[in-house]
């Protein structure tokens, strides 16, 4: 033993540690790649079992999916209707914003509900019109579920939930339910148990559906809309959408109505005012008349100053009527033919002074239309090519032709009186004219009476305009392009929809190996560690494997530690003498890597000293196979000497070992006193270098005393295995007691993508069996 303690003749200066700390991170965006990367290859099952279900539940929702058709109306809203002109009315929803959702409003879309009877809600939509020719629907009728199935010769409704008939269909086909009445073909039920099963919602629910389903739309051009609806039964989707736009028209209608009325009505207040203020400012210039003293001349002035004054009254009151009955006619000239009667009755109104026979007209008509409205209302009434039907309209039409020949002749002769009362008041004018004398009371009061009619007449101009838009029934809004029924169906989106799936379970199972690499807060390379312990990792040792390729494995760790005593060269500004090797926790592998150093040393020619500091869980004595005792807690406790304790590996000769020795309950205490100091002093001056296996830093403490008495602290994380914030609590700890970290050595690293495979080829045929017998690499966890 004395042959192997013989002092070399090192330097004494104790190695230095150079500052070392974690090399520079790499671009974050790179950094988010690679992870991103990592966690899909860690995890690639979850993104392919997530792309997989949810393409097969793509597949699932649309596998018994209906052809839809899309049926499409085009309006437009007119600038040039009566209500335009007259600027009544068509001052809300003059954008397009205010239009659509008018057209979306619970005031169109509840008219459509009620028309279509959309609260019956078919299981069946591809069938609704072939079974349903027609539907009335109470707005309260109550919710439930229904069937139609054919029985024998006829017809029954079911109650689904009571299992009960609750009507038959007579031979009309028509049927009724609880709040509903429709009238249905037997022959377009579908046949078997199932029949044509069908619901009631509430109207609400009904009008909600309809405003979700209702594509609404600004159209290419000004004041262009369009309206789309999509449905699995072609017939119904385009009458949903030409009922919109019918009810849209009516709305409108009814609303530019409303405004003429309340306009109308405002007129007419204010011409009455303005007519009494005409009669009292007349009465006051006849009155200054009658009141005046004058000689028989301006009597006779005074007479036909009256007489001037009832022409003129009369001559208002025929242009009064002049206007009534041009306004009405010039609507004549340009409205369709079923509004030429309302159209001329309302002319019949101005009586028989005007209208010659106008009450027997009008009462004859009226009496007309009745009949026939009592013909051709309700649902079931009779239609316009029944034989009465058409029969009245043959009367109806007779009597229009009578009366606007008889008011076409009215016009004329009105016109004839007006001028023959201007002709009388130009002669009644001039004849006053001649009068030399006039007072000026006299022409006060004339202009009073002038200025005060002239706004009257403008008024009643107003008043005439407003009840023609009143009488408008059209309203603003066109049908440019009805839809008709379409005869394709949409494009199938069922492979685009799978793609989507397939797309989304793809990125759900990107995000959730993300997650669950996030989760994992393992070490999983060398960037993980040095950002975790802020030093340099000095080298990758692969995880040992058996079996075939563990010759190739065992190579590899060689190749590895001979990299990290290159790189410890690098760490320090001088040779380091000393070493103490450490990890965060038990199970890293601490005890094999120090081992396996050592022997790298040794190889390189430096009398190496491996000494077991590890006095509660020693390791070295097994894997170099040397005996545990005597050892260092013997030397420590002076029960024997140093050359006692030191022991030549069986392994290797050349590498010398000095075990833990006998257990004792106060490592810590051994380790921090002053003879530990004194014999690593001197073993500096025997060894070129020492290397110490310490407990793990979080354990207990003697890693962090061994610590301060090295000129460097190996730290050994293992790869998938080591917890990021243990090595972090362990560096902090290292660094609390001053104790100089050399770097990181990442252990059980998978031999694929950590960089040896450069090695291997390269190197796979210059070594050699006998080199690879002087390395002590075993495939324990120590």
């Amino acid at each position: 033993m004395a042959n192997h303690l013989v002092p070399h003749q090192p330097s004494n200066v104790p190695g230095r540690v150079r500052a070392v700390s974690s090399r520079p991170l790499d671009d974050p965006s790179k950094n988010e790649i690679g992870t991103l990367f990592e966690a899909l290859r860690n995890h690639w099952w979850l993104v392919l079992a997530s792309g997989a279900l949810a393409l097969f539940a793509g597949w699932w929702g649309q596998r018994n999916q209906l052809p839809e058709y899309t049926a499409e109306v085009l309006l437009q809203h007119s600038q040039d209707t009566e209500m335009a002109i007259f600027g009544l009315g068509a001052q809300s929803g003059t954008d397009y914003g205010t239009r659509l959702e008018i057209i979306r409003s619970r005031a169109v879309m509840g008219r459509v509900v009620d028309s279509l009877g959309l609260q019956v809600r078919s299981e069946h939509p591809e069938l609704r019109t072939d079974v349903i020719q027609a539907v009335e629907v109470d707005a309260e009728a109550p919710l439930g579920a229904y069937v139609l199935r054919s029985a024998g010769s006829g017809v029954v409704l079911e109650s689904r939930s009571e299992q009960t008939e609750l009507a038959r269909a007579d031979g009309n086909g028509i049927i009724e339910g609880p709040g509903f009445r429709m009238q249905i073909d037997p022959a377009a039920i579908p046949p078997g148990d199932d029949g044509f099963a069908f619901g009631i919602r509430f109207r609400e629910d009904a009008i909600s559906s309809l405003q979700g389903r209702a594509r609404v739309e600004p159209g290419d051009g000004l004041d262009l809309i369009r309206i789309r609806y999509t449905d699995n039964d072609p017939v119904h989707a385009a009458a949903v959408v030409n009922t919109i736009s019918t009810a849209y028209q009516a709305h409108r209608a009814n609303t530019a109505r409303d405004a003429a009325t309340r306009s109308r009505e405002f007129i007419r207040v204010q011409m009455e005012v303005l007519n009494d203020s005409l009669r009292k400012v007349q009465e006051q210039l006849v009155a200054y008349q009658e009141q005046s003293q004058i000689v028989a001349p301006e009597v006779e002035v005074g007479s036909r100053m009256e007489a001037l004054f009832a022409a003129e009254r009369e001559l208002d009151e025929l242009r009064f009527t002049q206007t009534v009955l041009q306004g009405r006619l010039d609507q004549l000239a340009g409205a369709p033919a079923e509004q030429e009667g309302e159209i001329l009755s309302s002319i019949m109104n101005l009586g028989d002074t005007y209208v010659q026979g106008a009450s027997a007209y009008n009462s004859q008509y009226q009496q007309l239309i009745s009949e026939r409205r009592a013909l051709t209302g309700g649902r079931f009434g009779m239609t316009a090519e029944s034989e009465r039907v058409q029969m009245l309209d043959s009367r109806i039409g007779s009597l229009v032709v009578s009366m606007r020949d008889a008011a076409t002749i009215s016009g004329q002769l009105l016109n004839r009186r007006i001028s023959d009362v201007q002709g009388r008041i130009a002669s009644l004018r001039t004849e006053v004219a001649r009068v030399p004398s006039q007072t000026a009371e006299l022409t006060r009061l004339q202009q009073l009476v002038d200025a005060v009619r002239q706004p009257y007449e403008t008024m009643a101009n107003e008043y005439y305009q407003a009840q023609i838009a009143e009488g408008v029934e059209a309203g603003d809004v066109e049908v440019v392009d009805p839809a008709p029924v379409p005869l394709r169906p949409d494009a199938s989106q069922k492979a685009l929809n799978m793609a989507i799936a397939l797309l989304a379970g793809l990125l759900l199972g990107s995000m959730g190996a993300v997650v669950l690499e996030r989760l994992d807060s393992s070490i999983k390379d060398a960037t993980d560690a040095e950002r975790a312990s802020g030093y340099a990792v000095l080298g990758n040792v692969p995880l040992i494997t058996s079996g075939s390729g563990r010759s190739q494995t065992v190579w590899l760790g060689q190749e590895s530690f001979r990299s990290i005593r290159t790189n410890l060269r690098f760490a320090f500004t001088e040779e380091p003498r000393v070493l103490a090797v450490s990890s965060p926790a038990p199970g890293e592998g601490k005890s094999t890597v120090v081992a396996n150093l050592a022997s790298c040393y040794v190889d390189q020619g430096a009398r190496v000293l491996l000494i077991d500091a590890d006095m509660r869980r020693p390791q070295i004595h097994r894997i170099v196979n040397v005996p545990q005792e005597p050892g260092l807690s013997d030397v420590l406790l002076e029960d024997c000497e140093l050359p006692e304790a030191v022991q030549p590996s069986s392994v290797n000769a050349k590498l010398h070992v000095l075990p833990c020795g006998s257990v004792v309950s106060n490592p810590a205490e051994l380790l921090g006193s002053e003879r530990f100091e004194r014999l690593i002093r001197y073993l500096r001056t025997v060894y070129d270098a020492i290397l110490i296996d310490t407990p793990p830093v979080l354990a207990v403490t003697d890693a962090a005393v061994v610590g301060t008495v090295s000129d460097g602290v190996l730290v050994v994380v293992r790869a998938n295995g080591t917890d990021k914030e243990a090595l972090e609590k362990a560096v902090n700890e290292l660094r609390r007691v001053k104790a100089p970290v050399a770097g990181v050595i990442l252990n059980g690293v998978e031999s694929e993508g950590s960089g040896h495979s450069y090695y291997e080829s390269y190197y796979k045929d210059s070594r050699s069996n006998d080199e690879e017998d002087r390395f002590l690499l075993q495939s324990s966890h120590k």
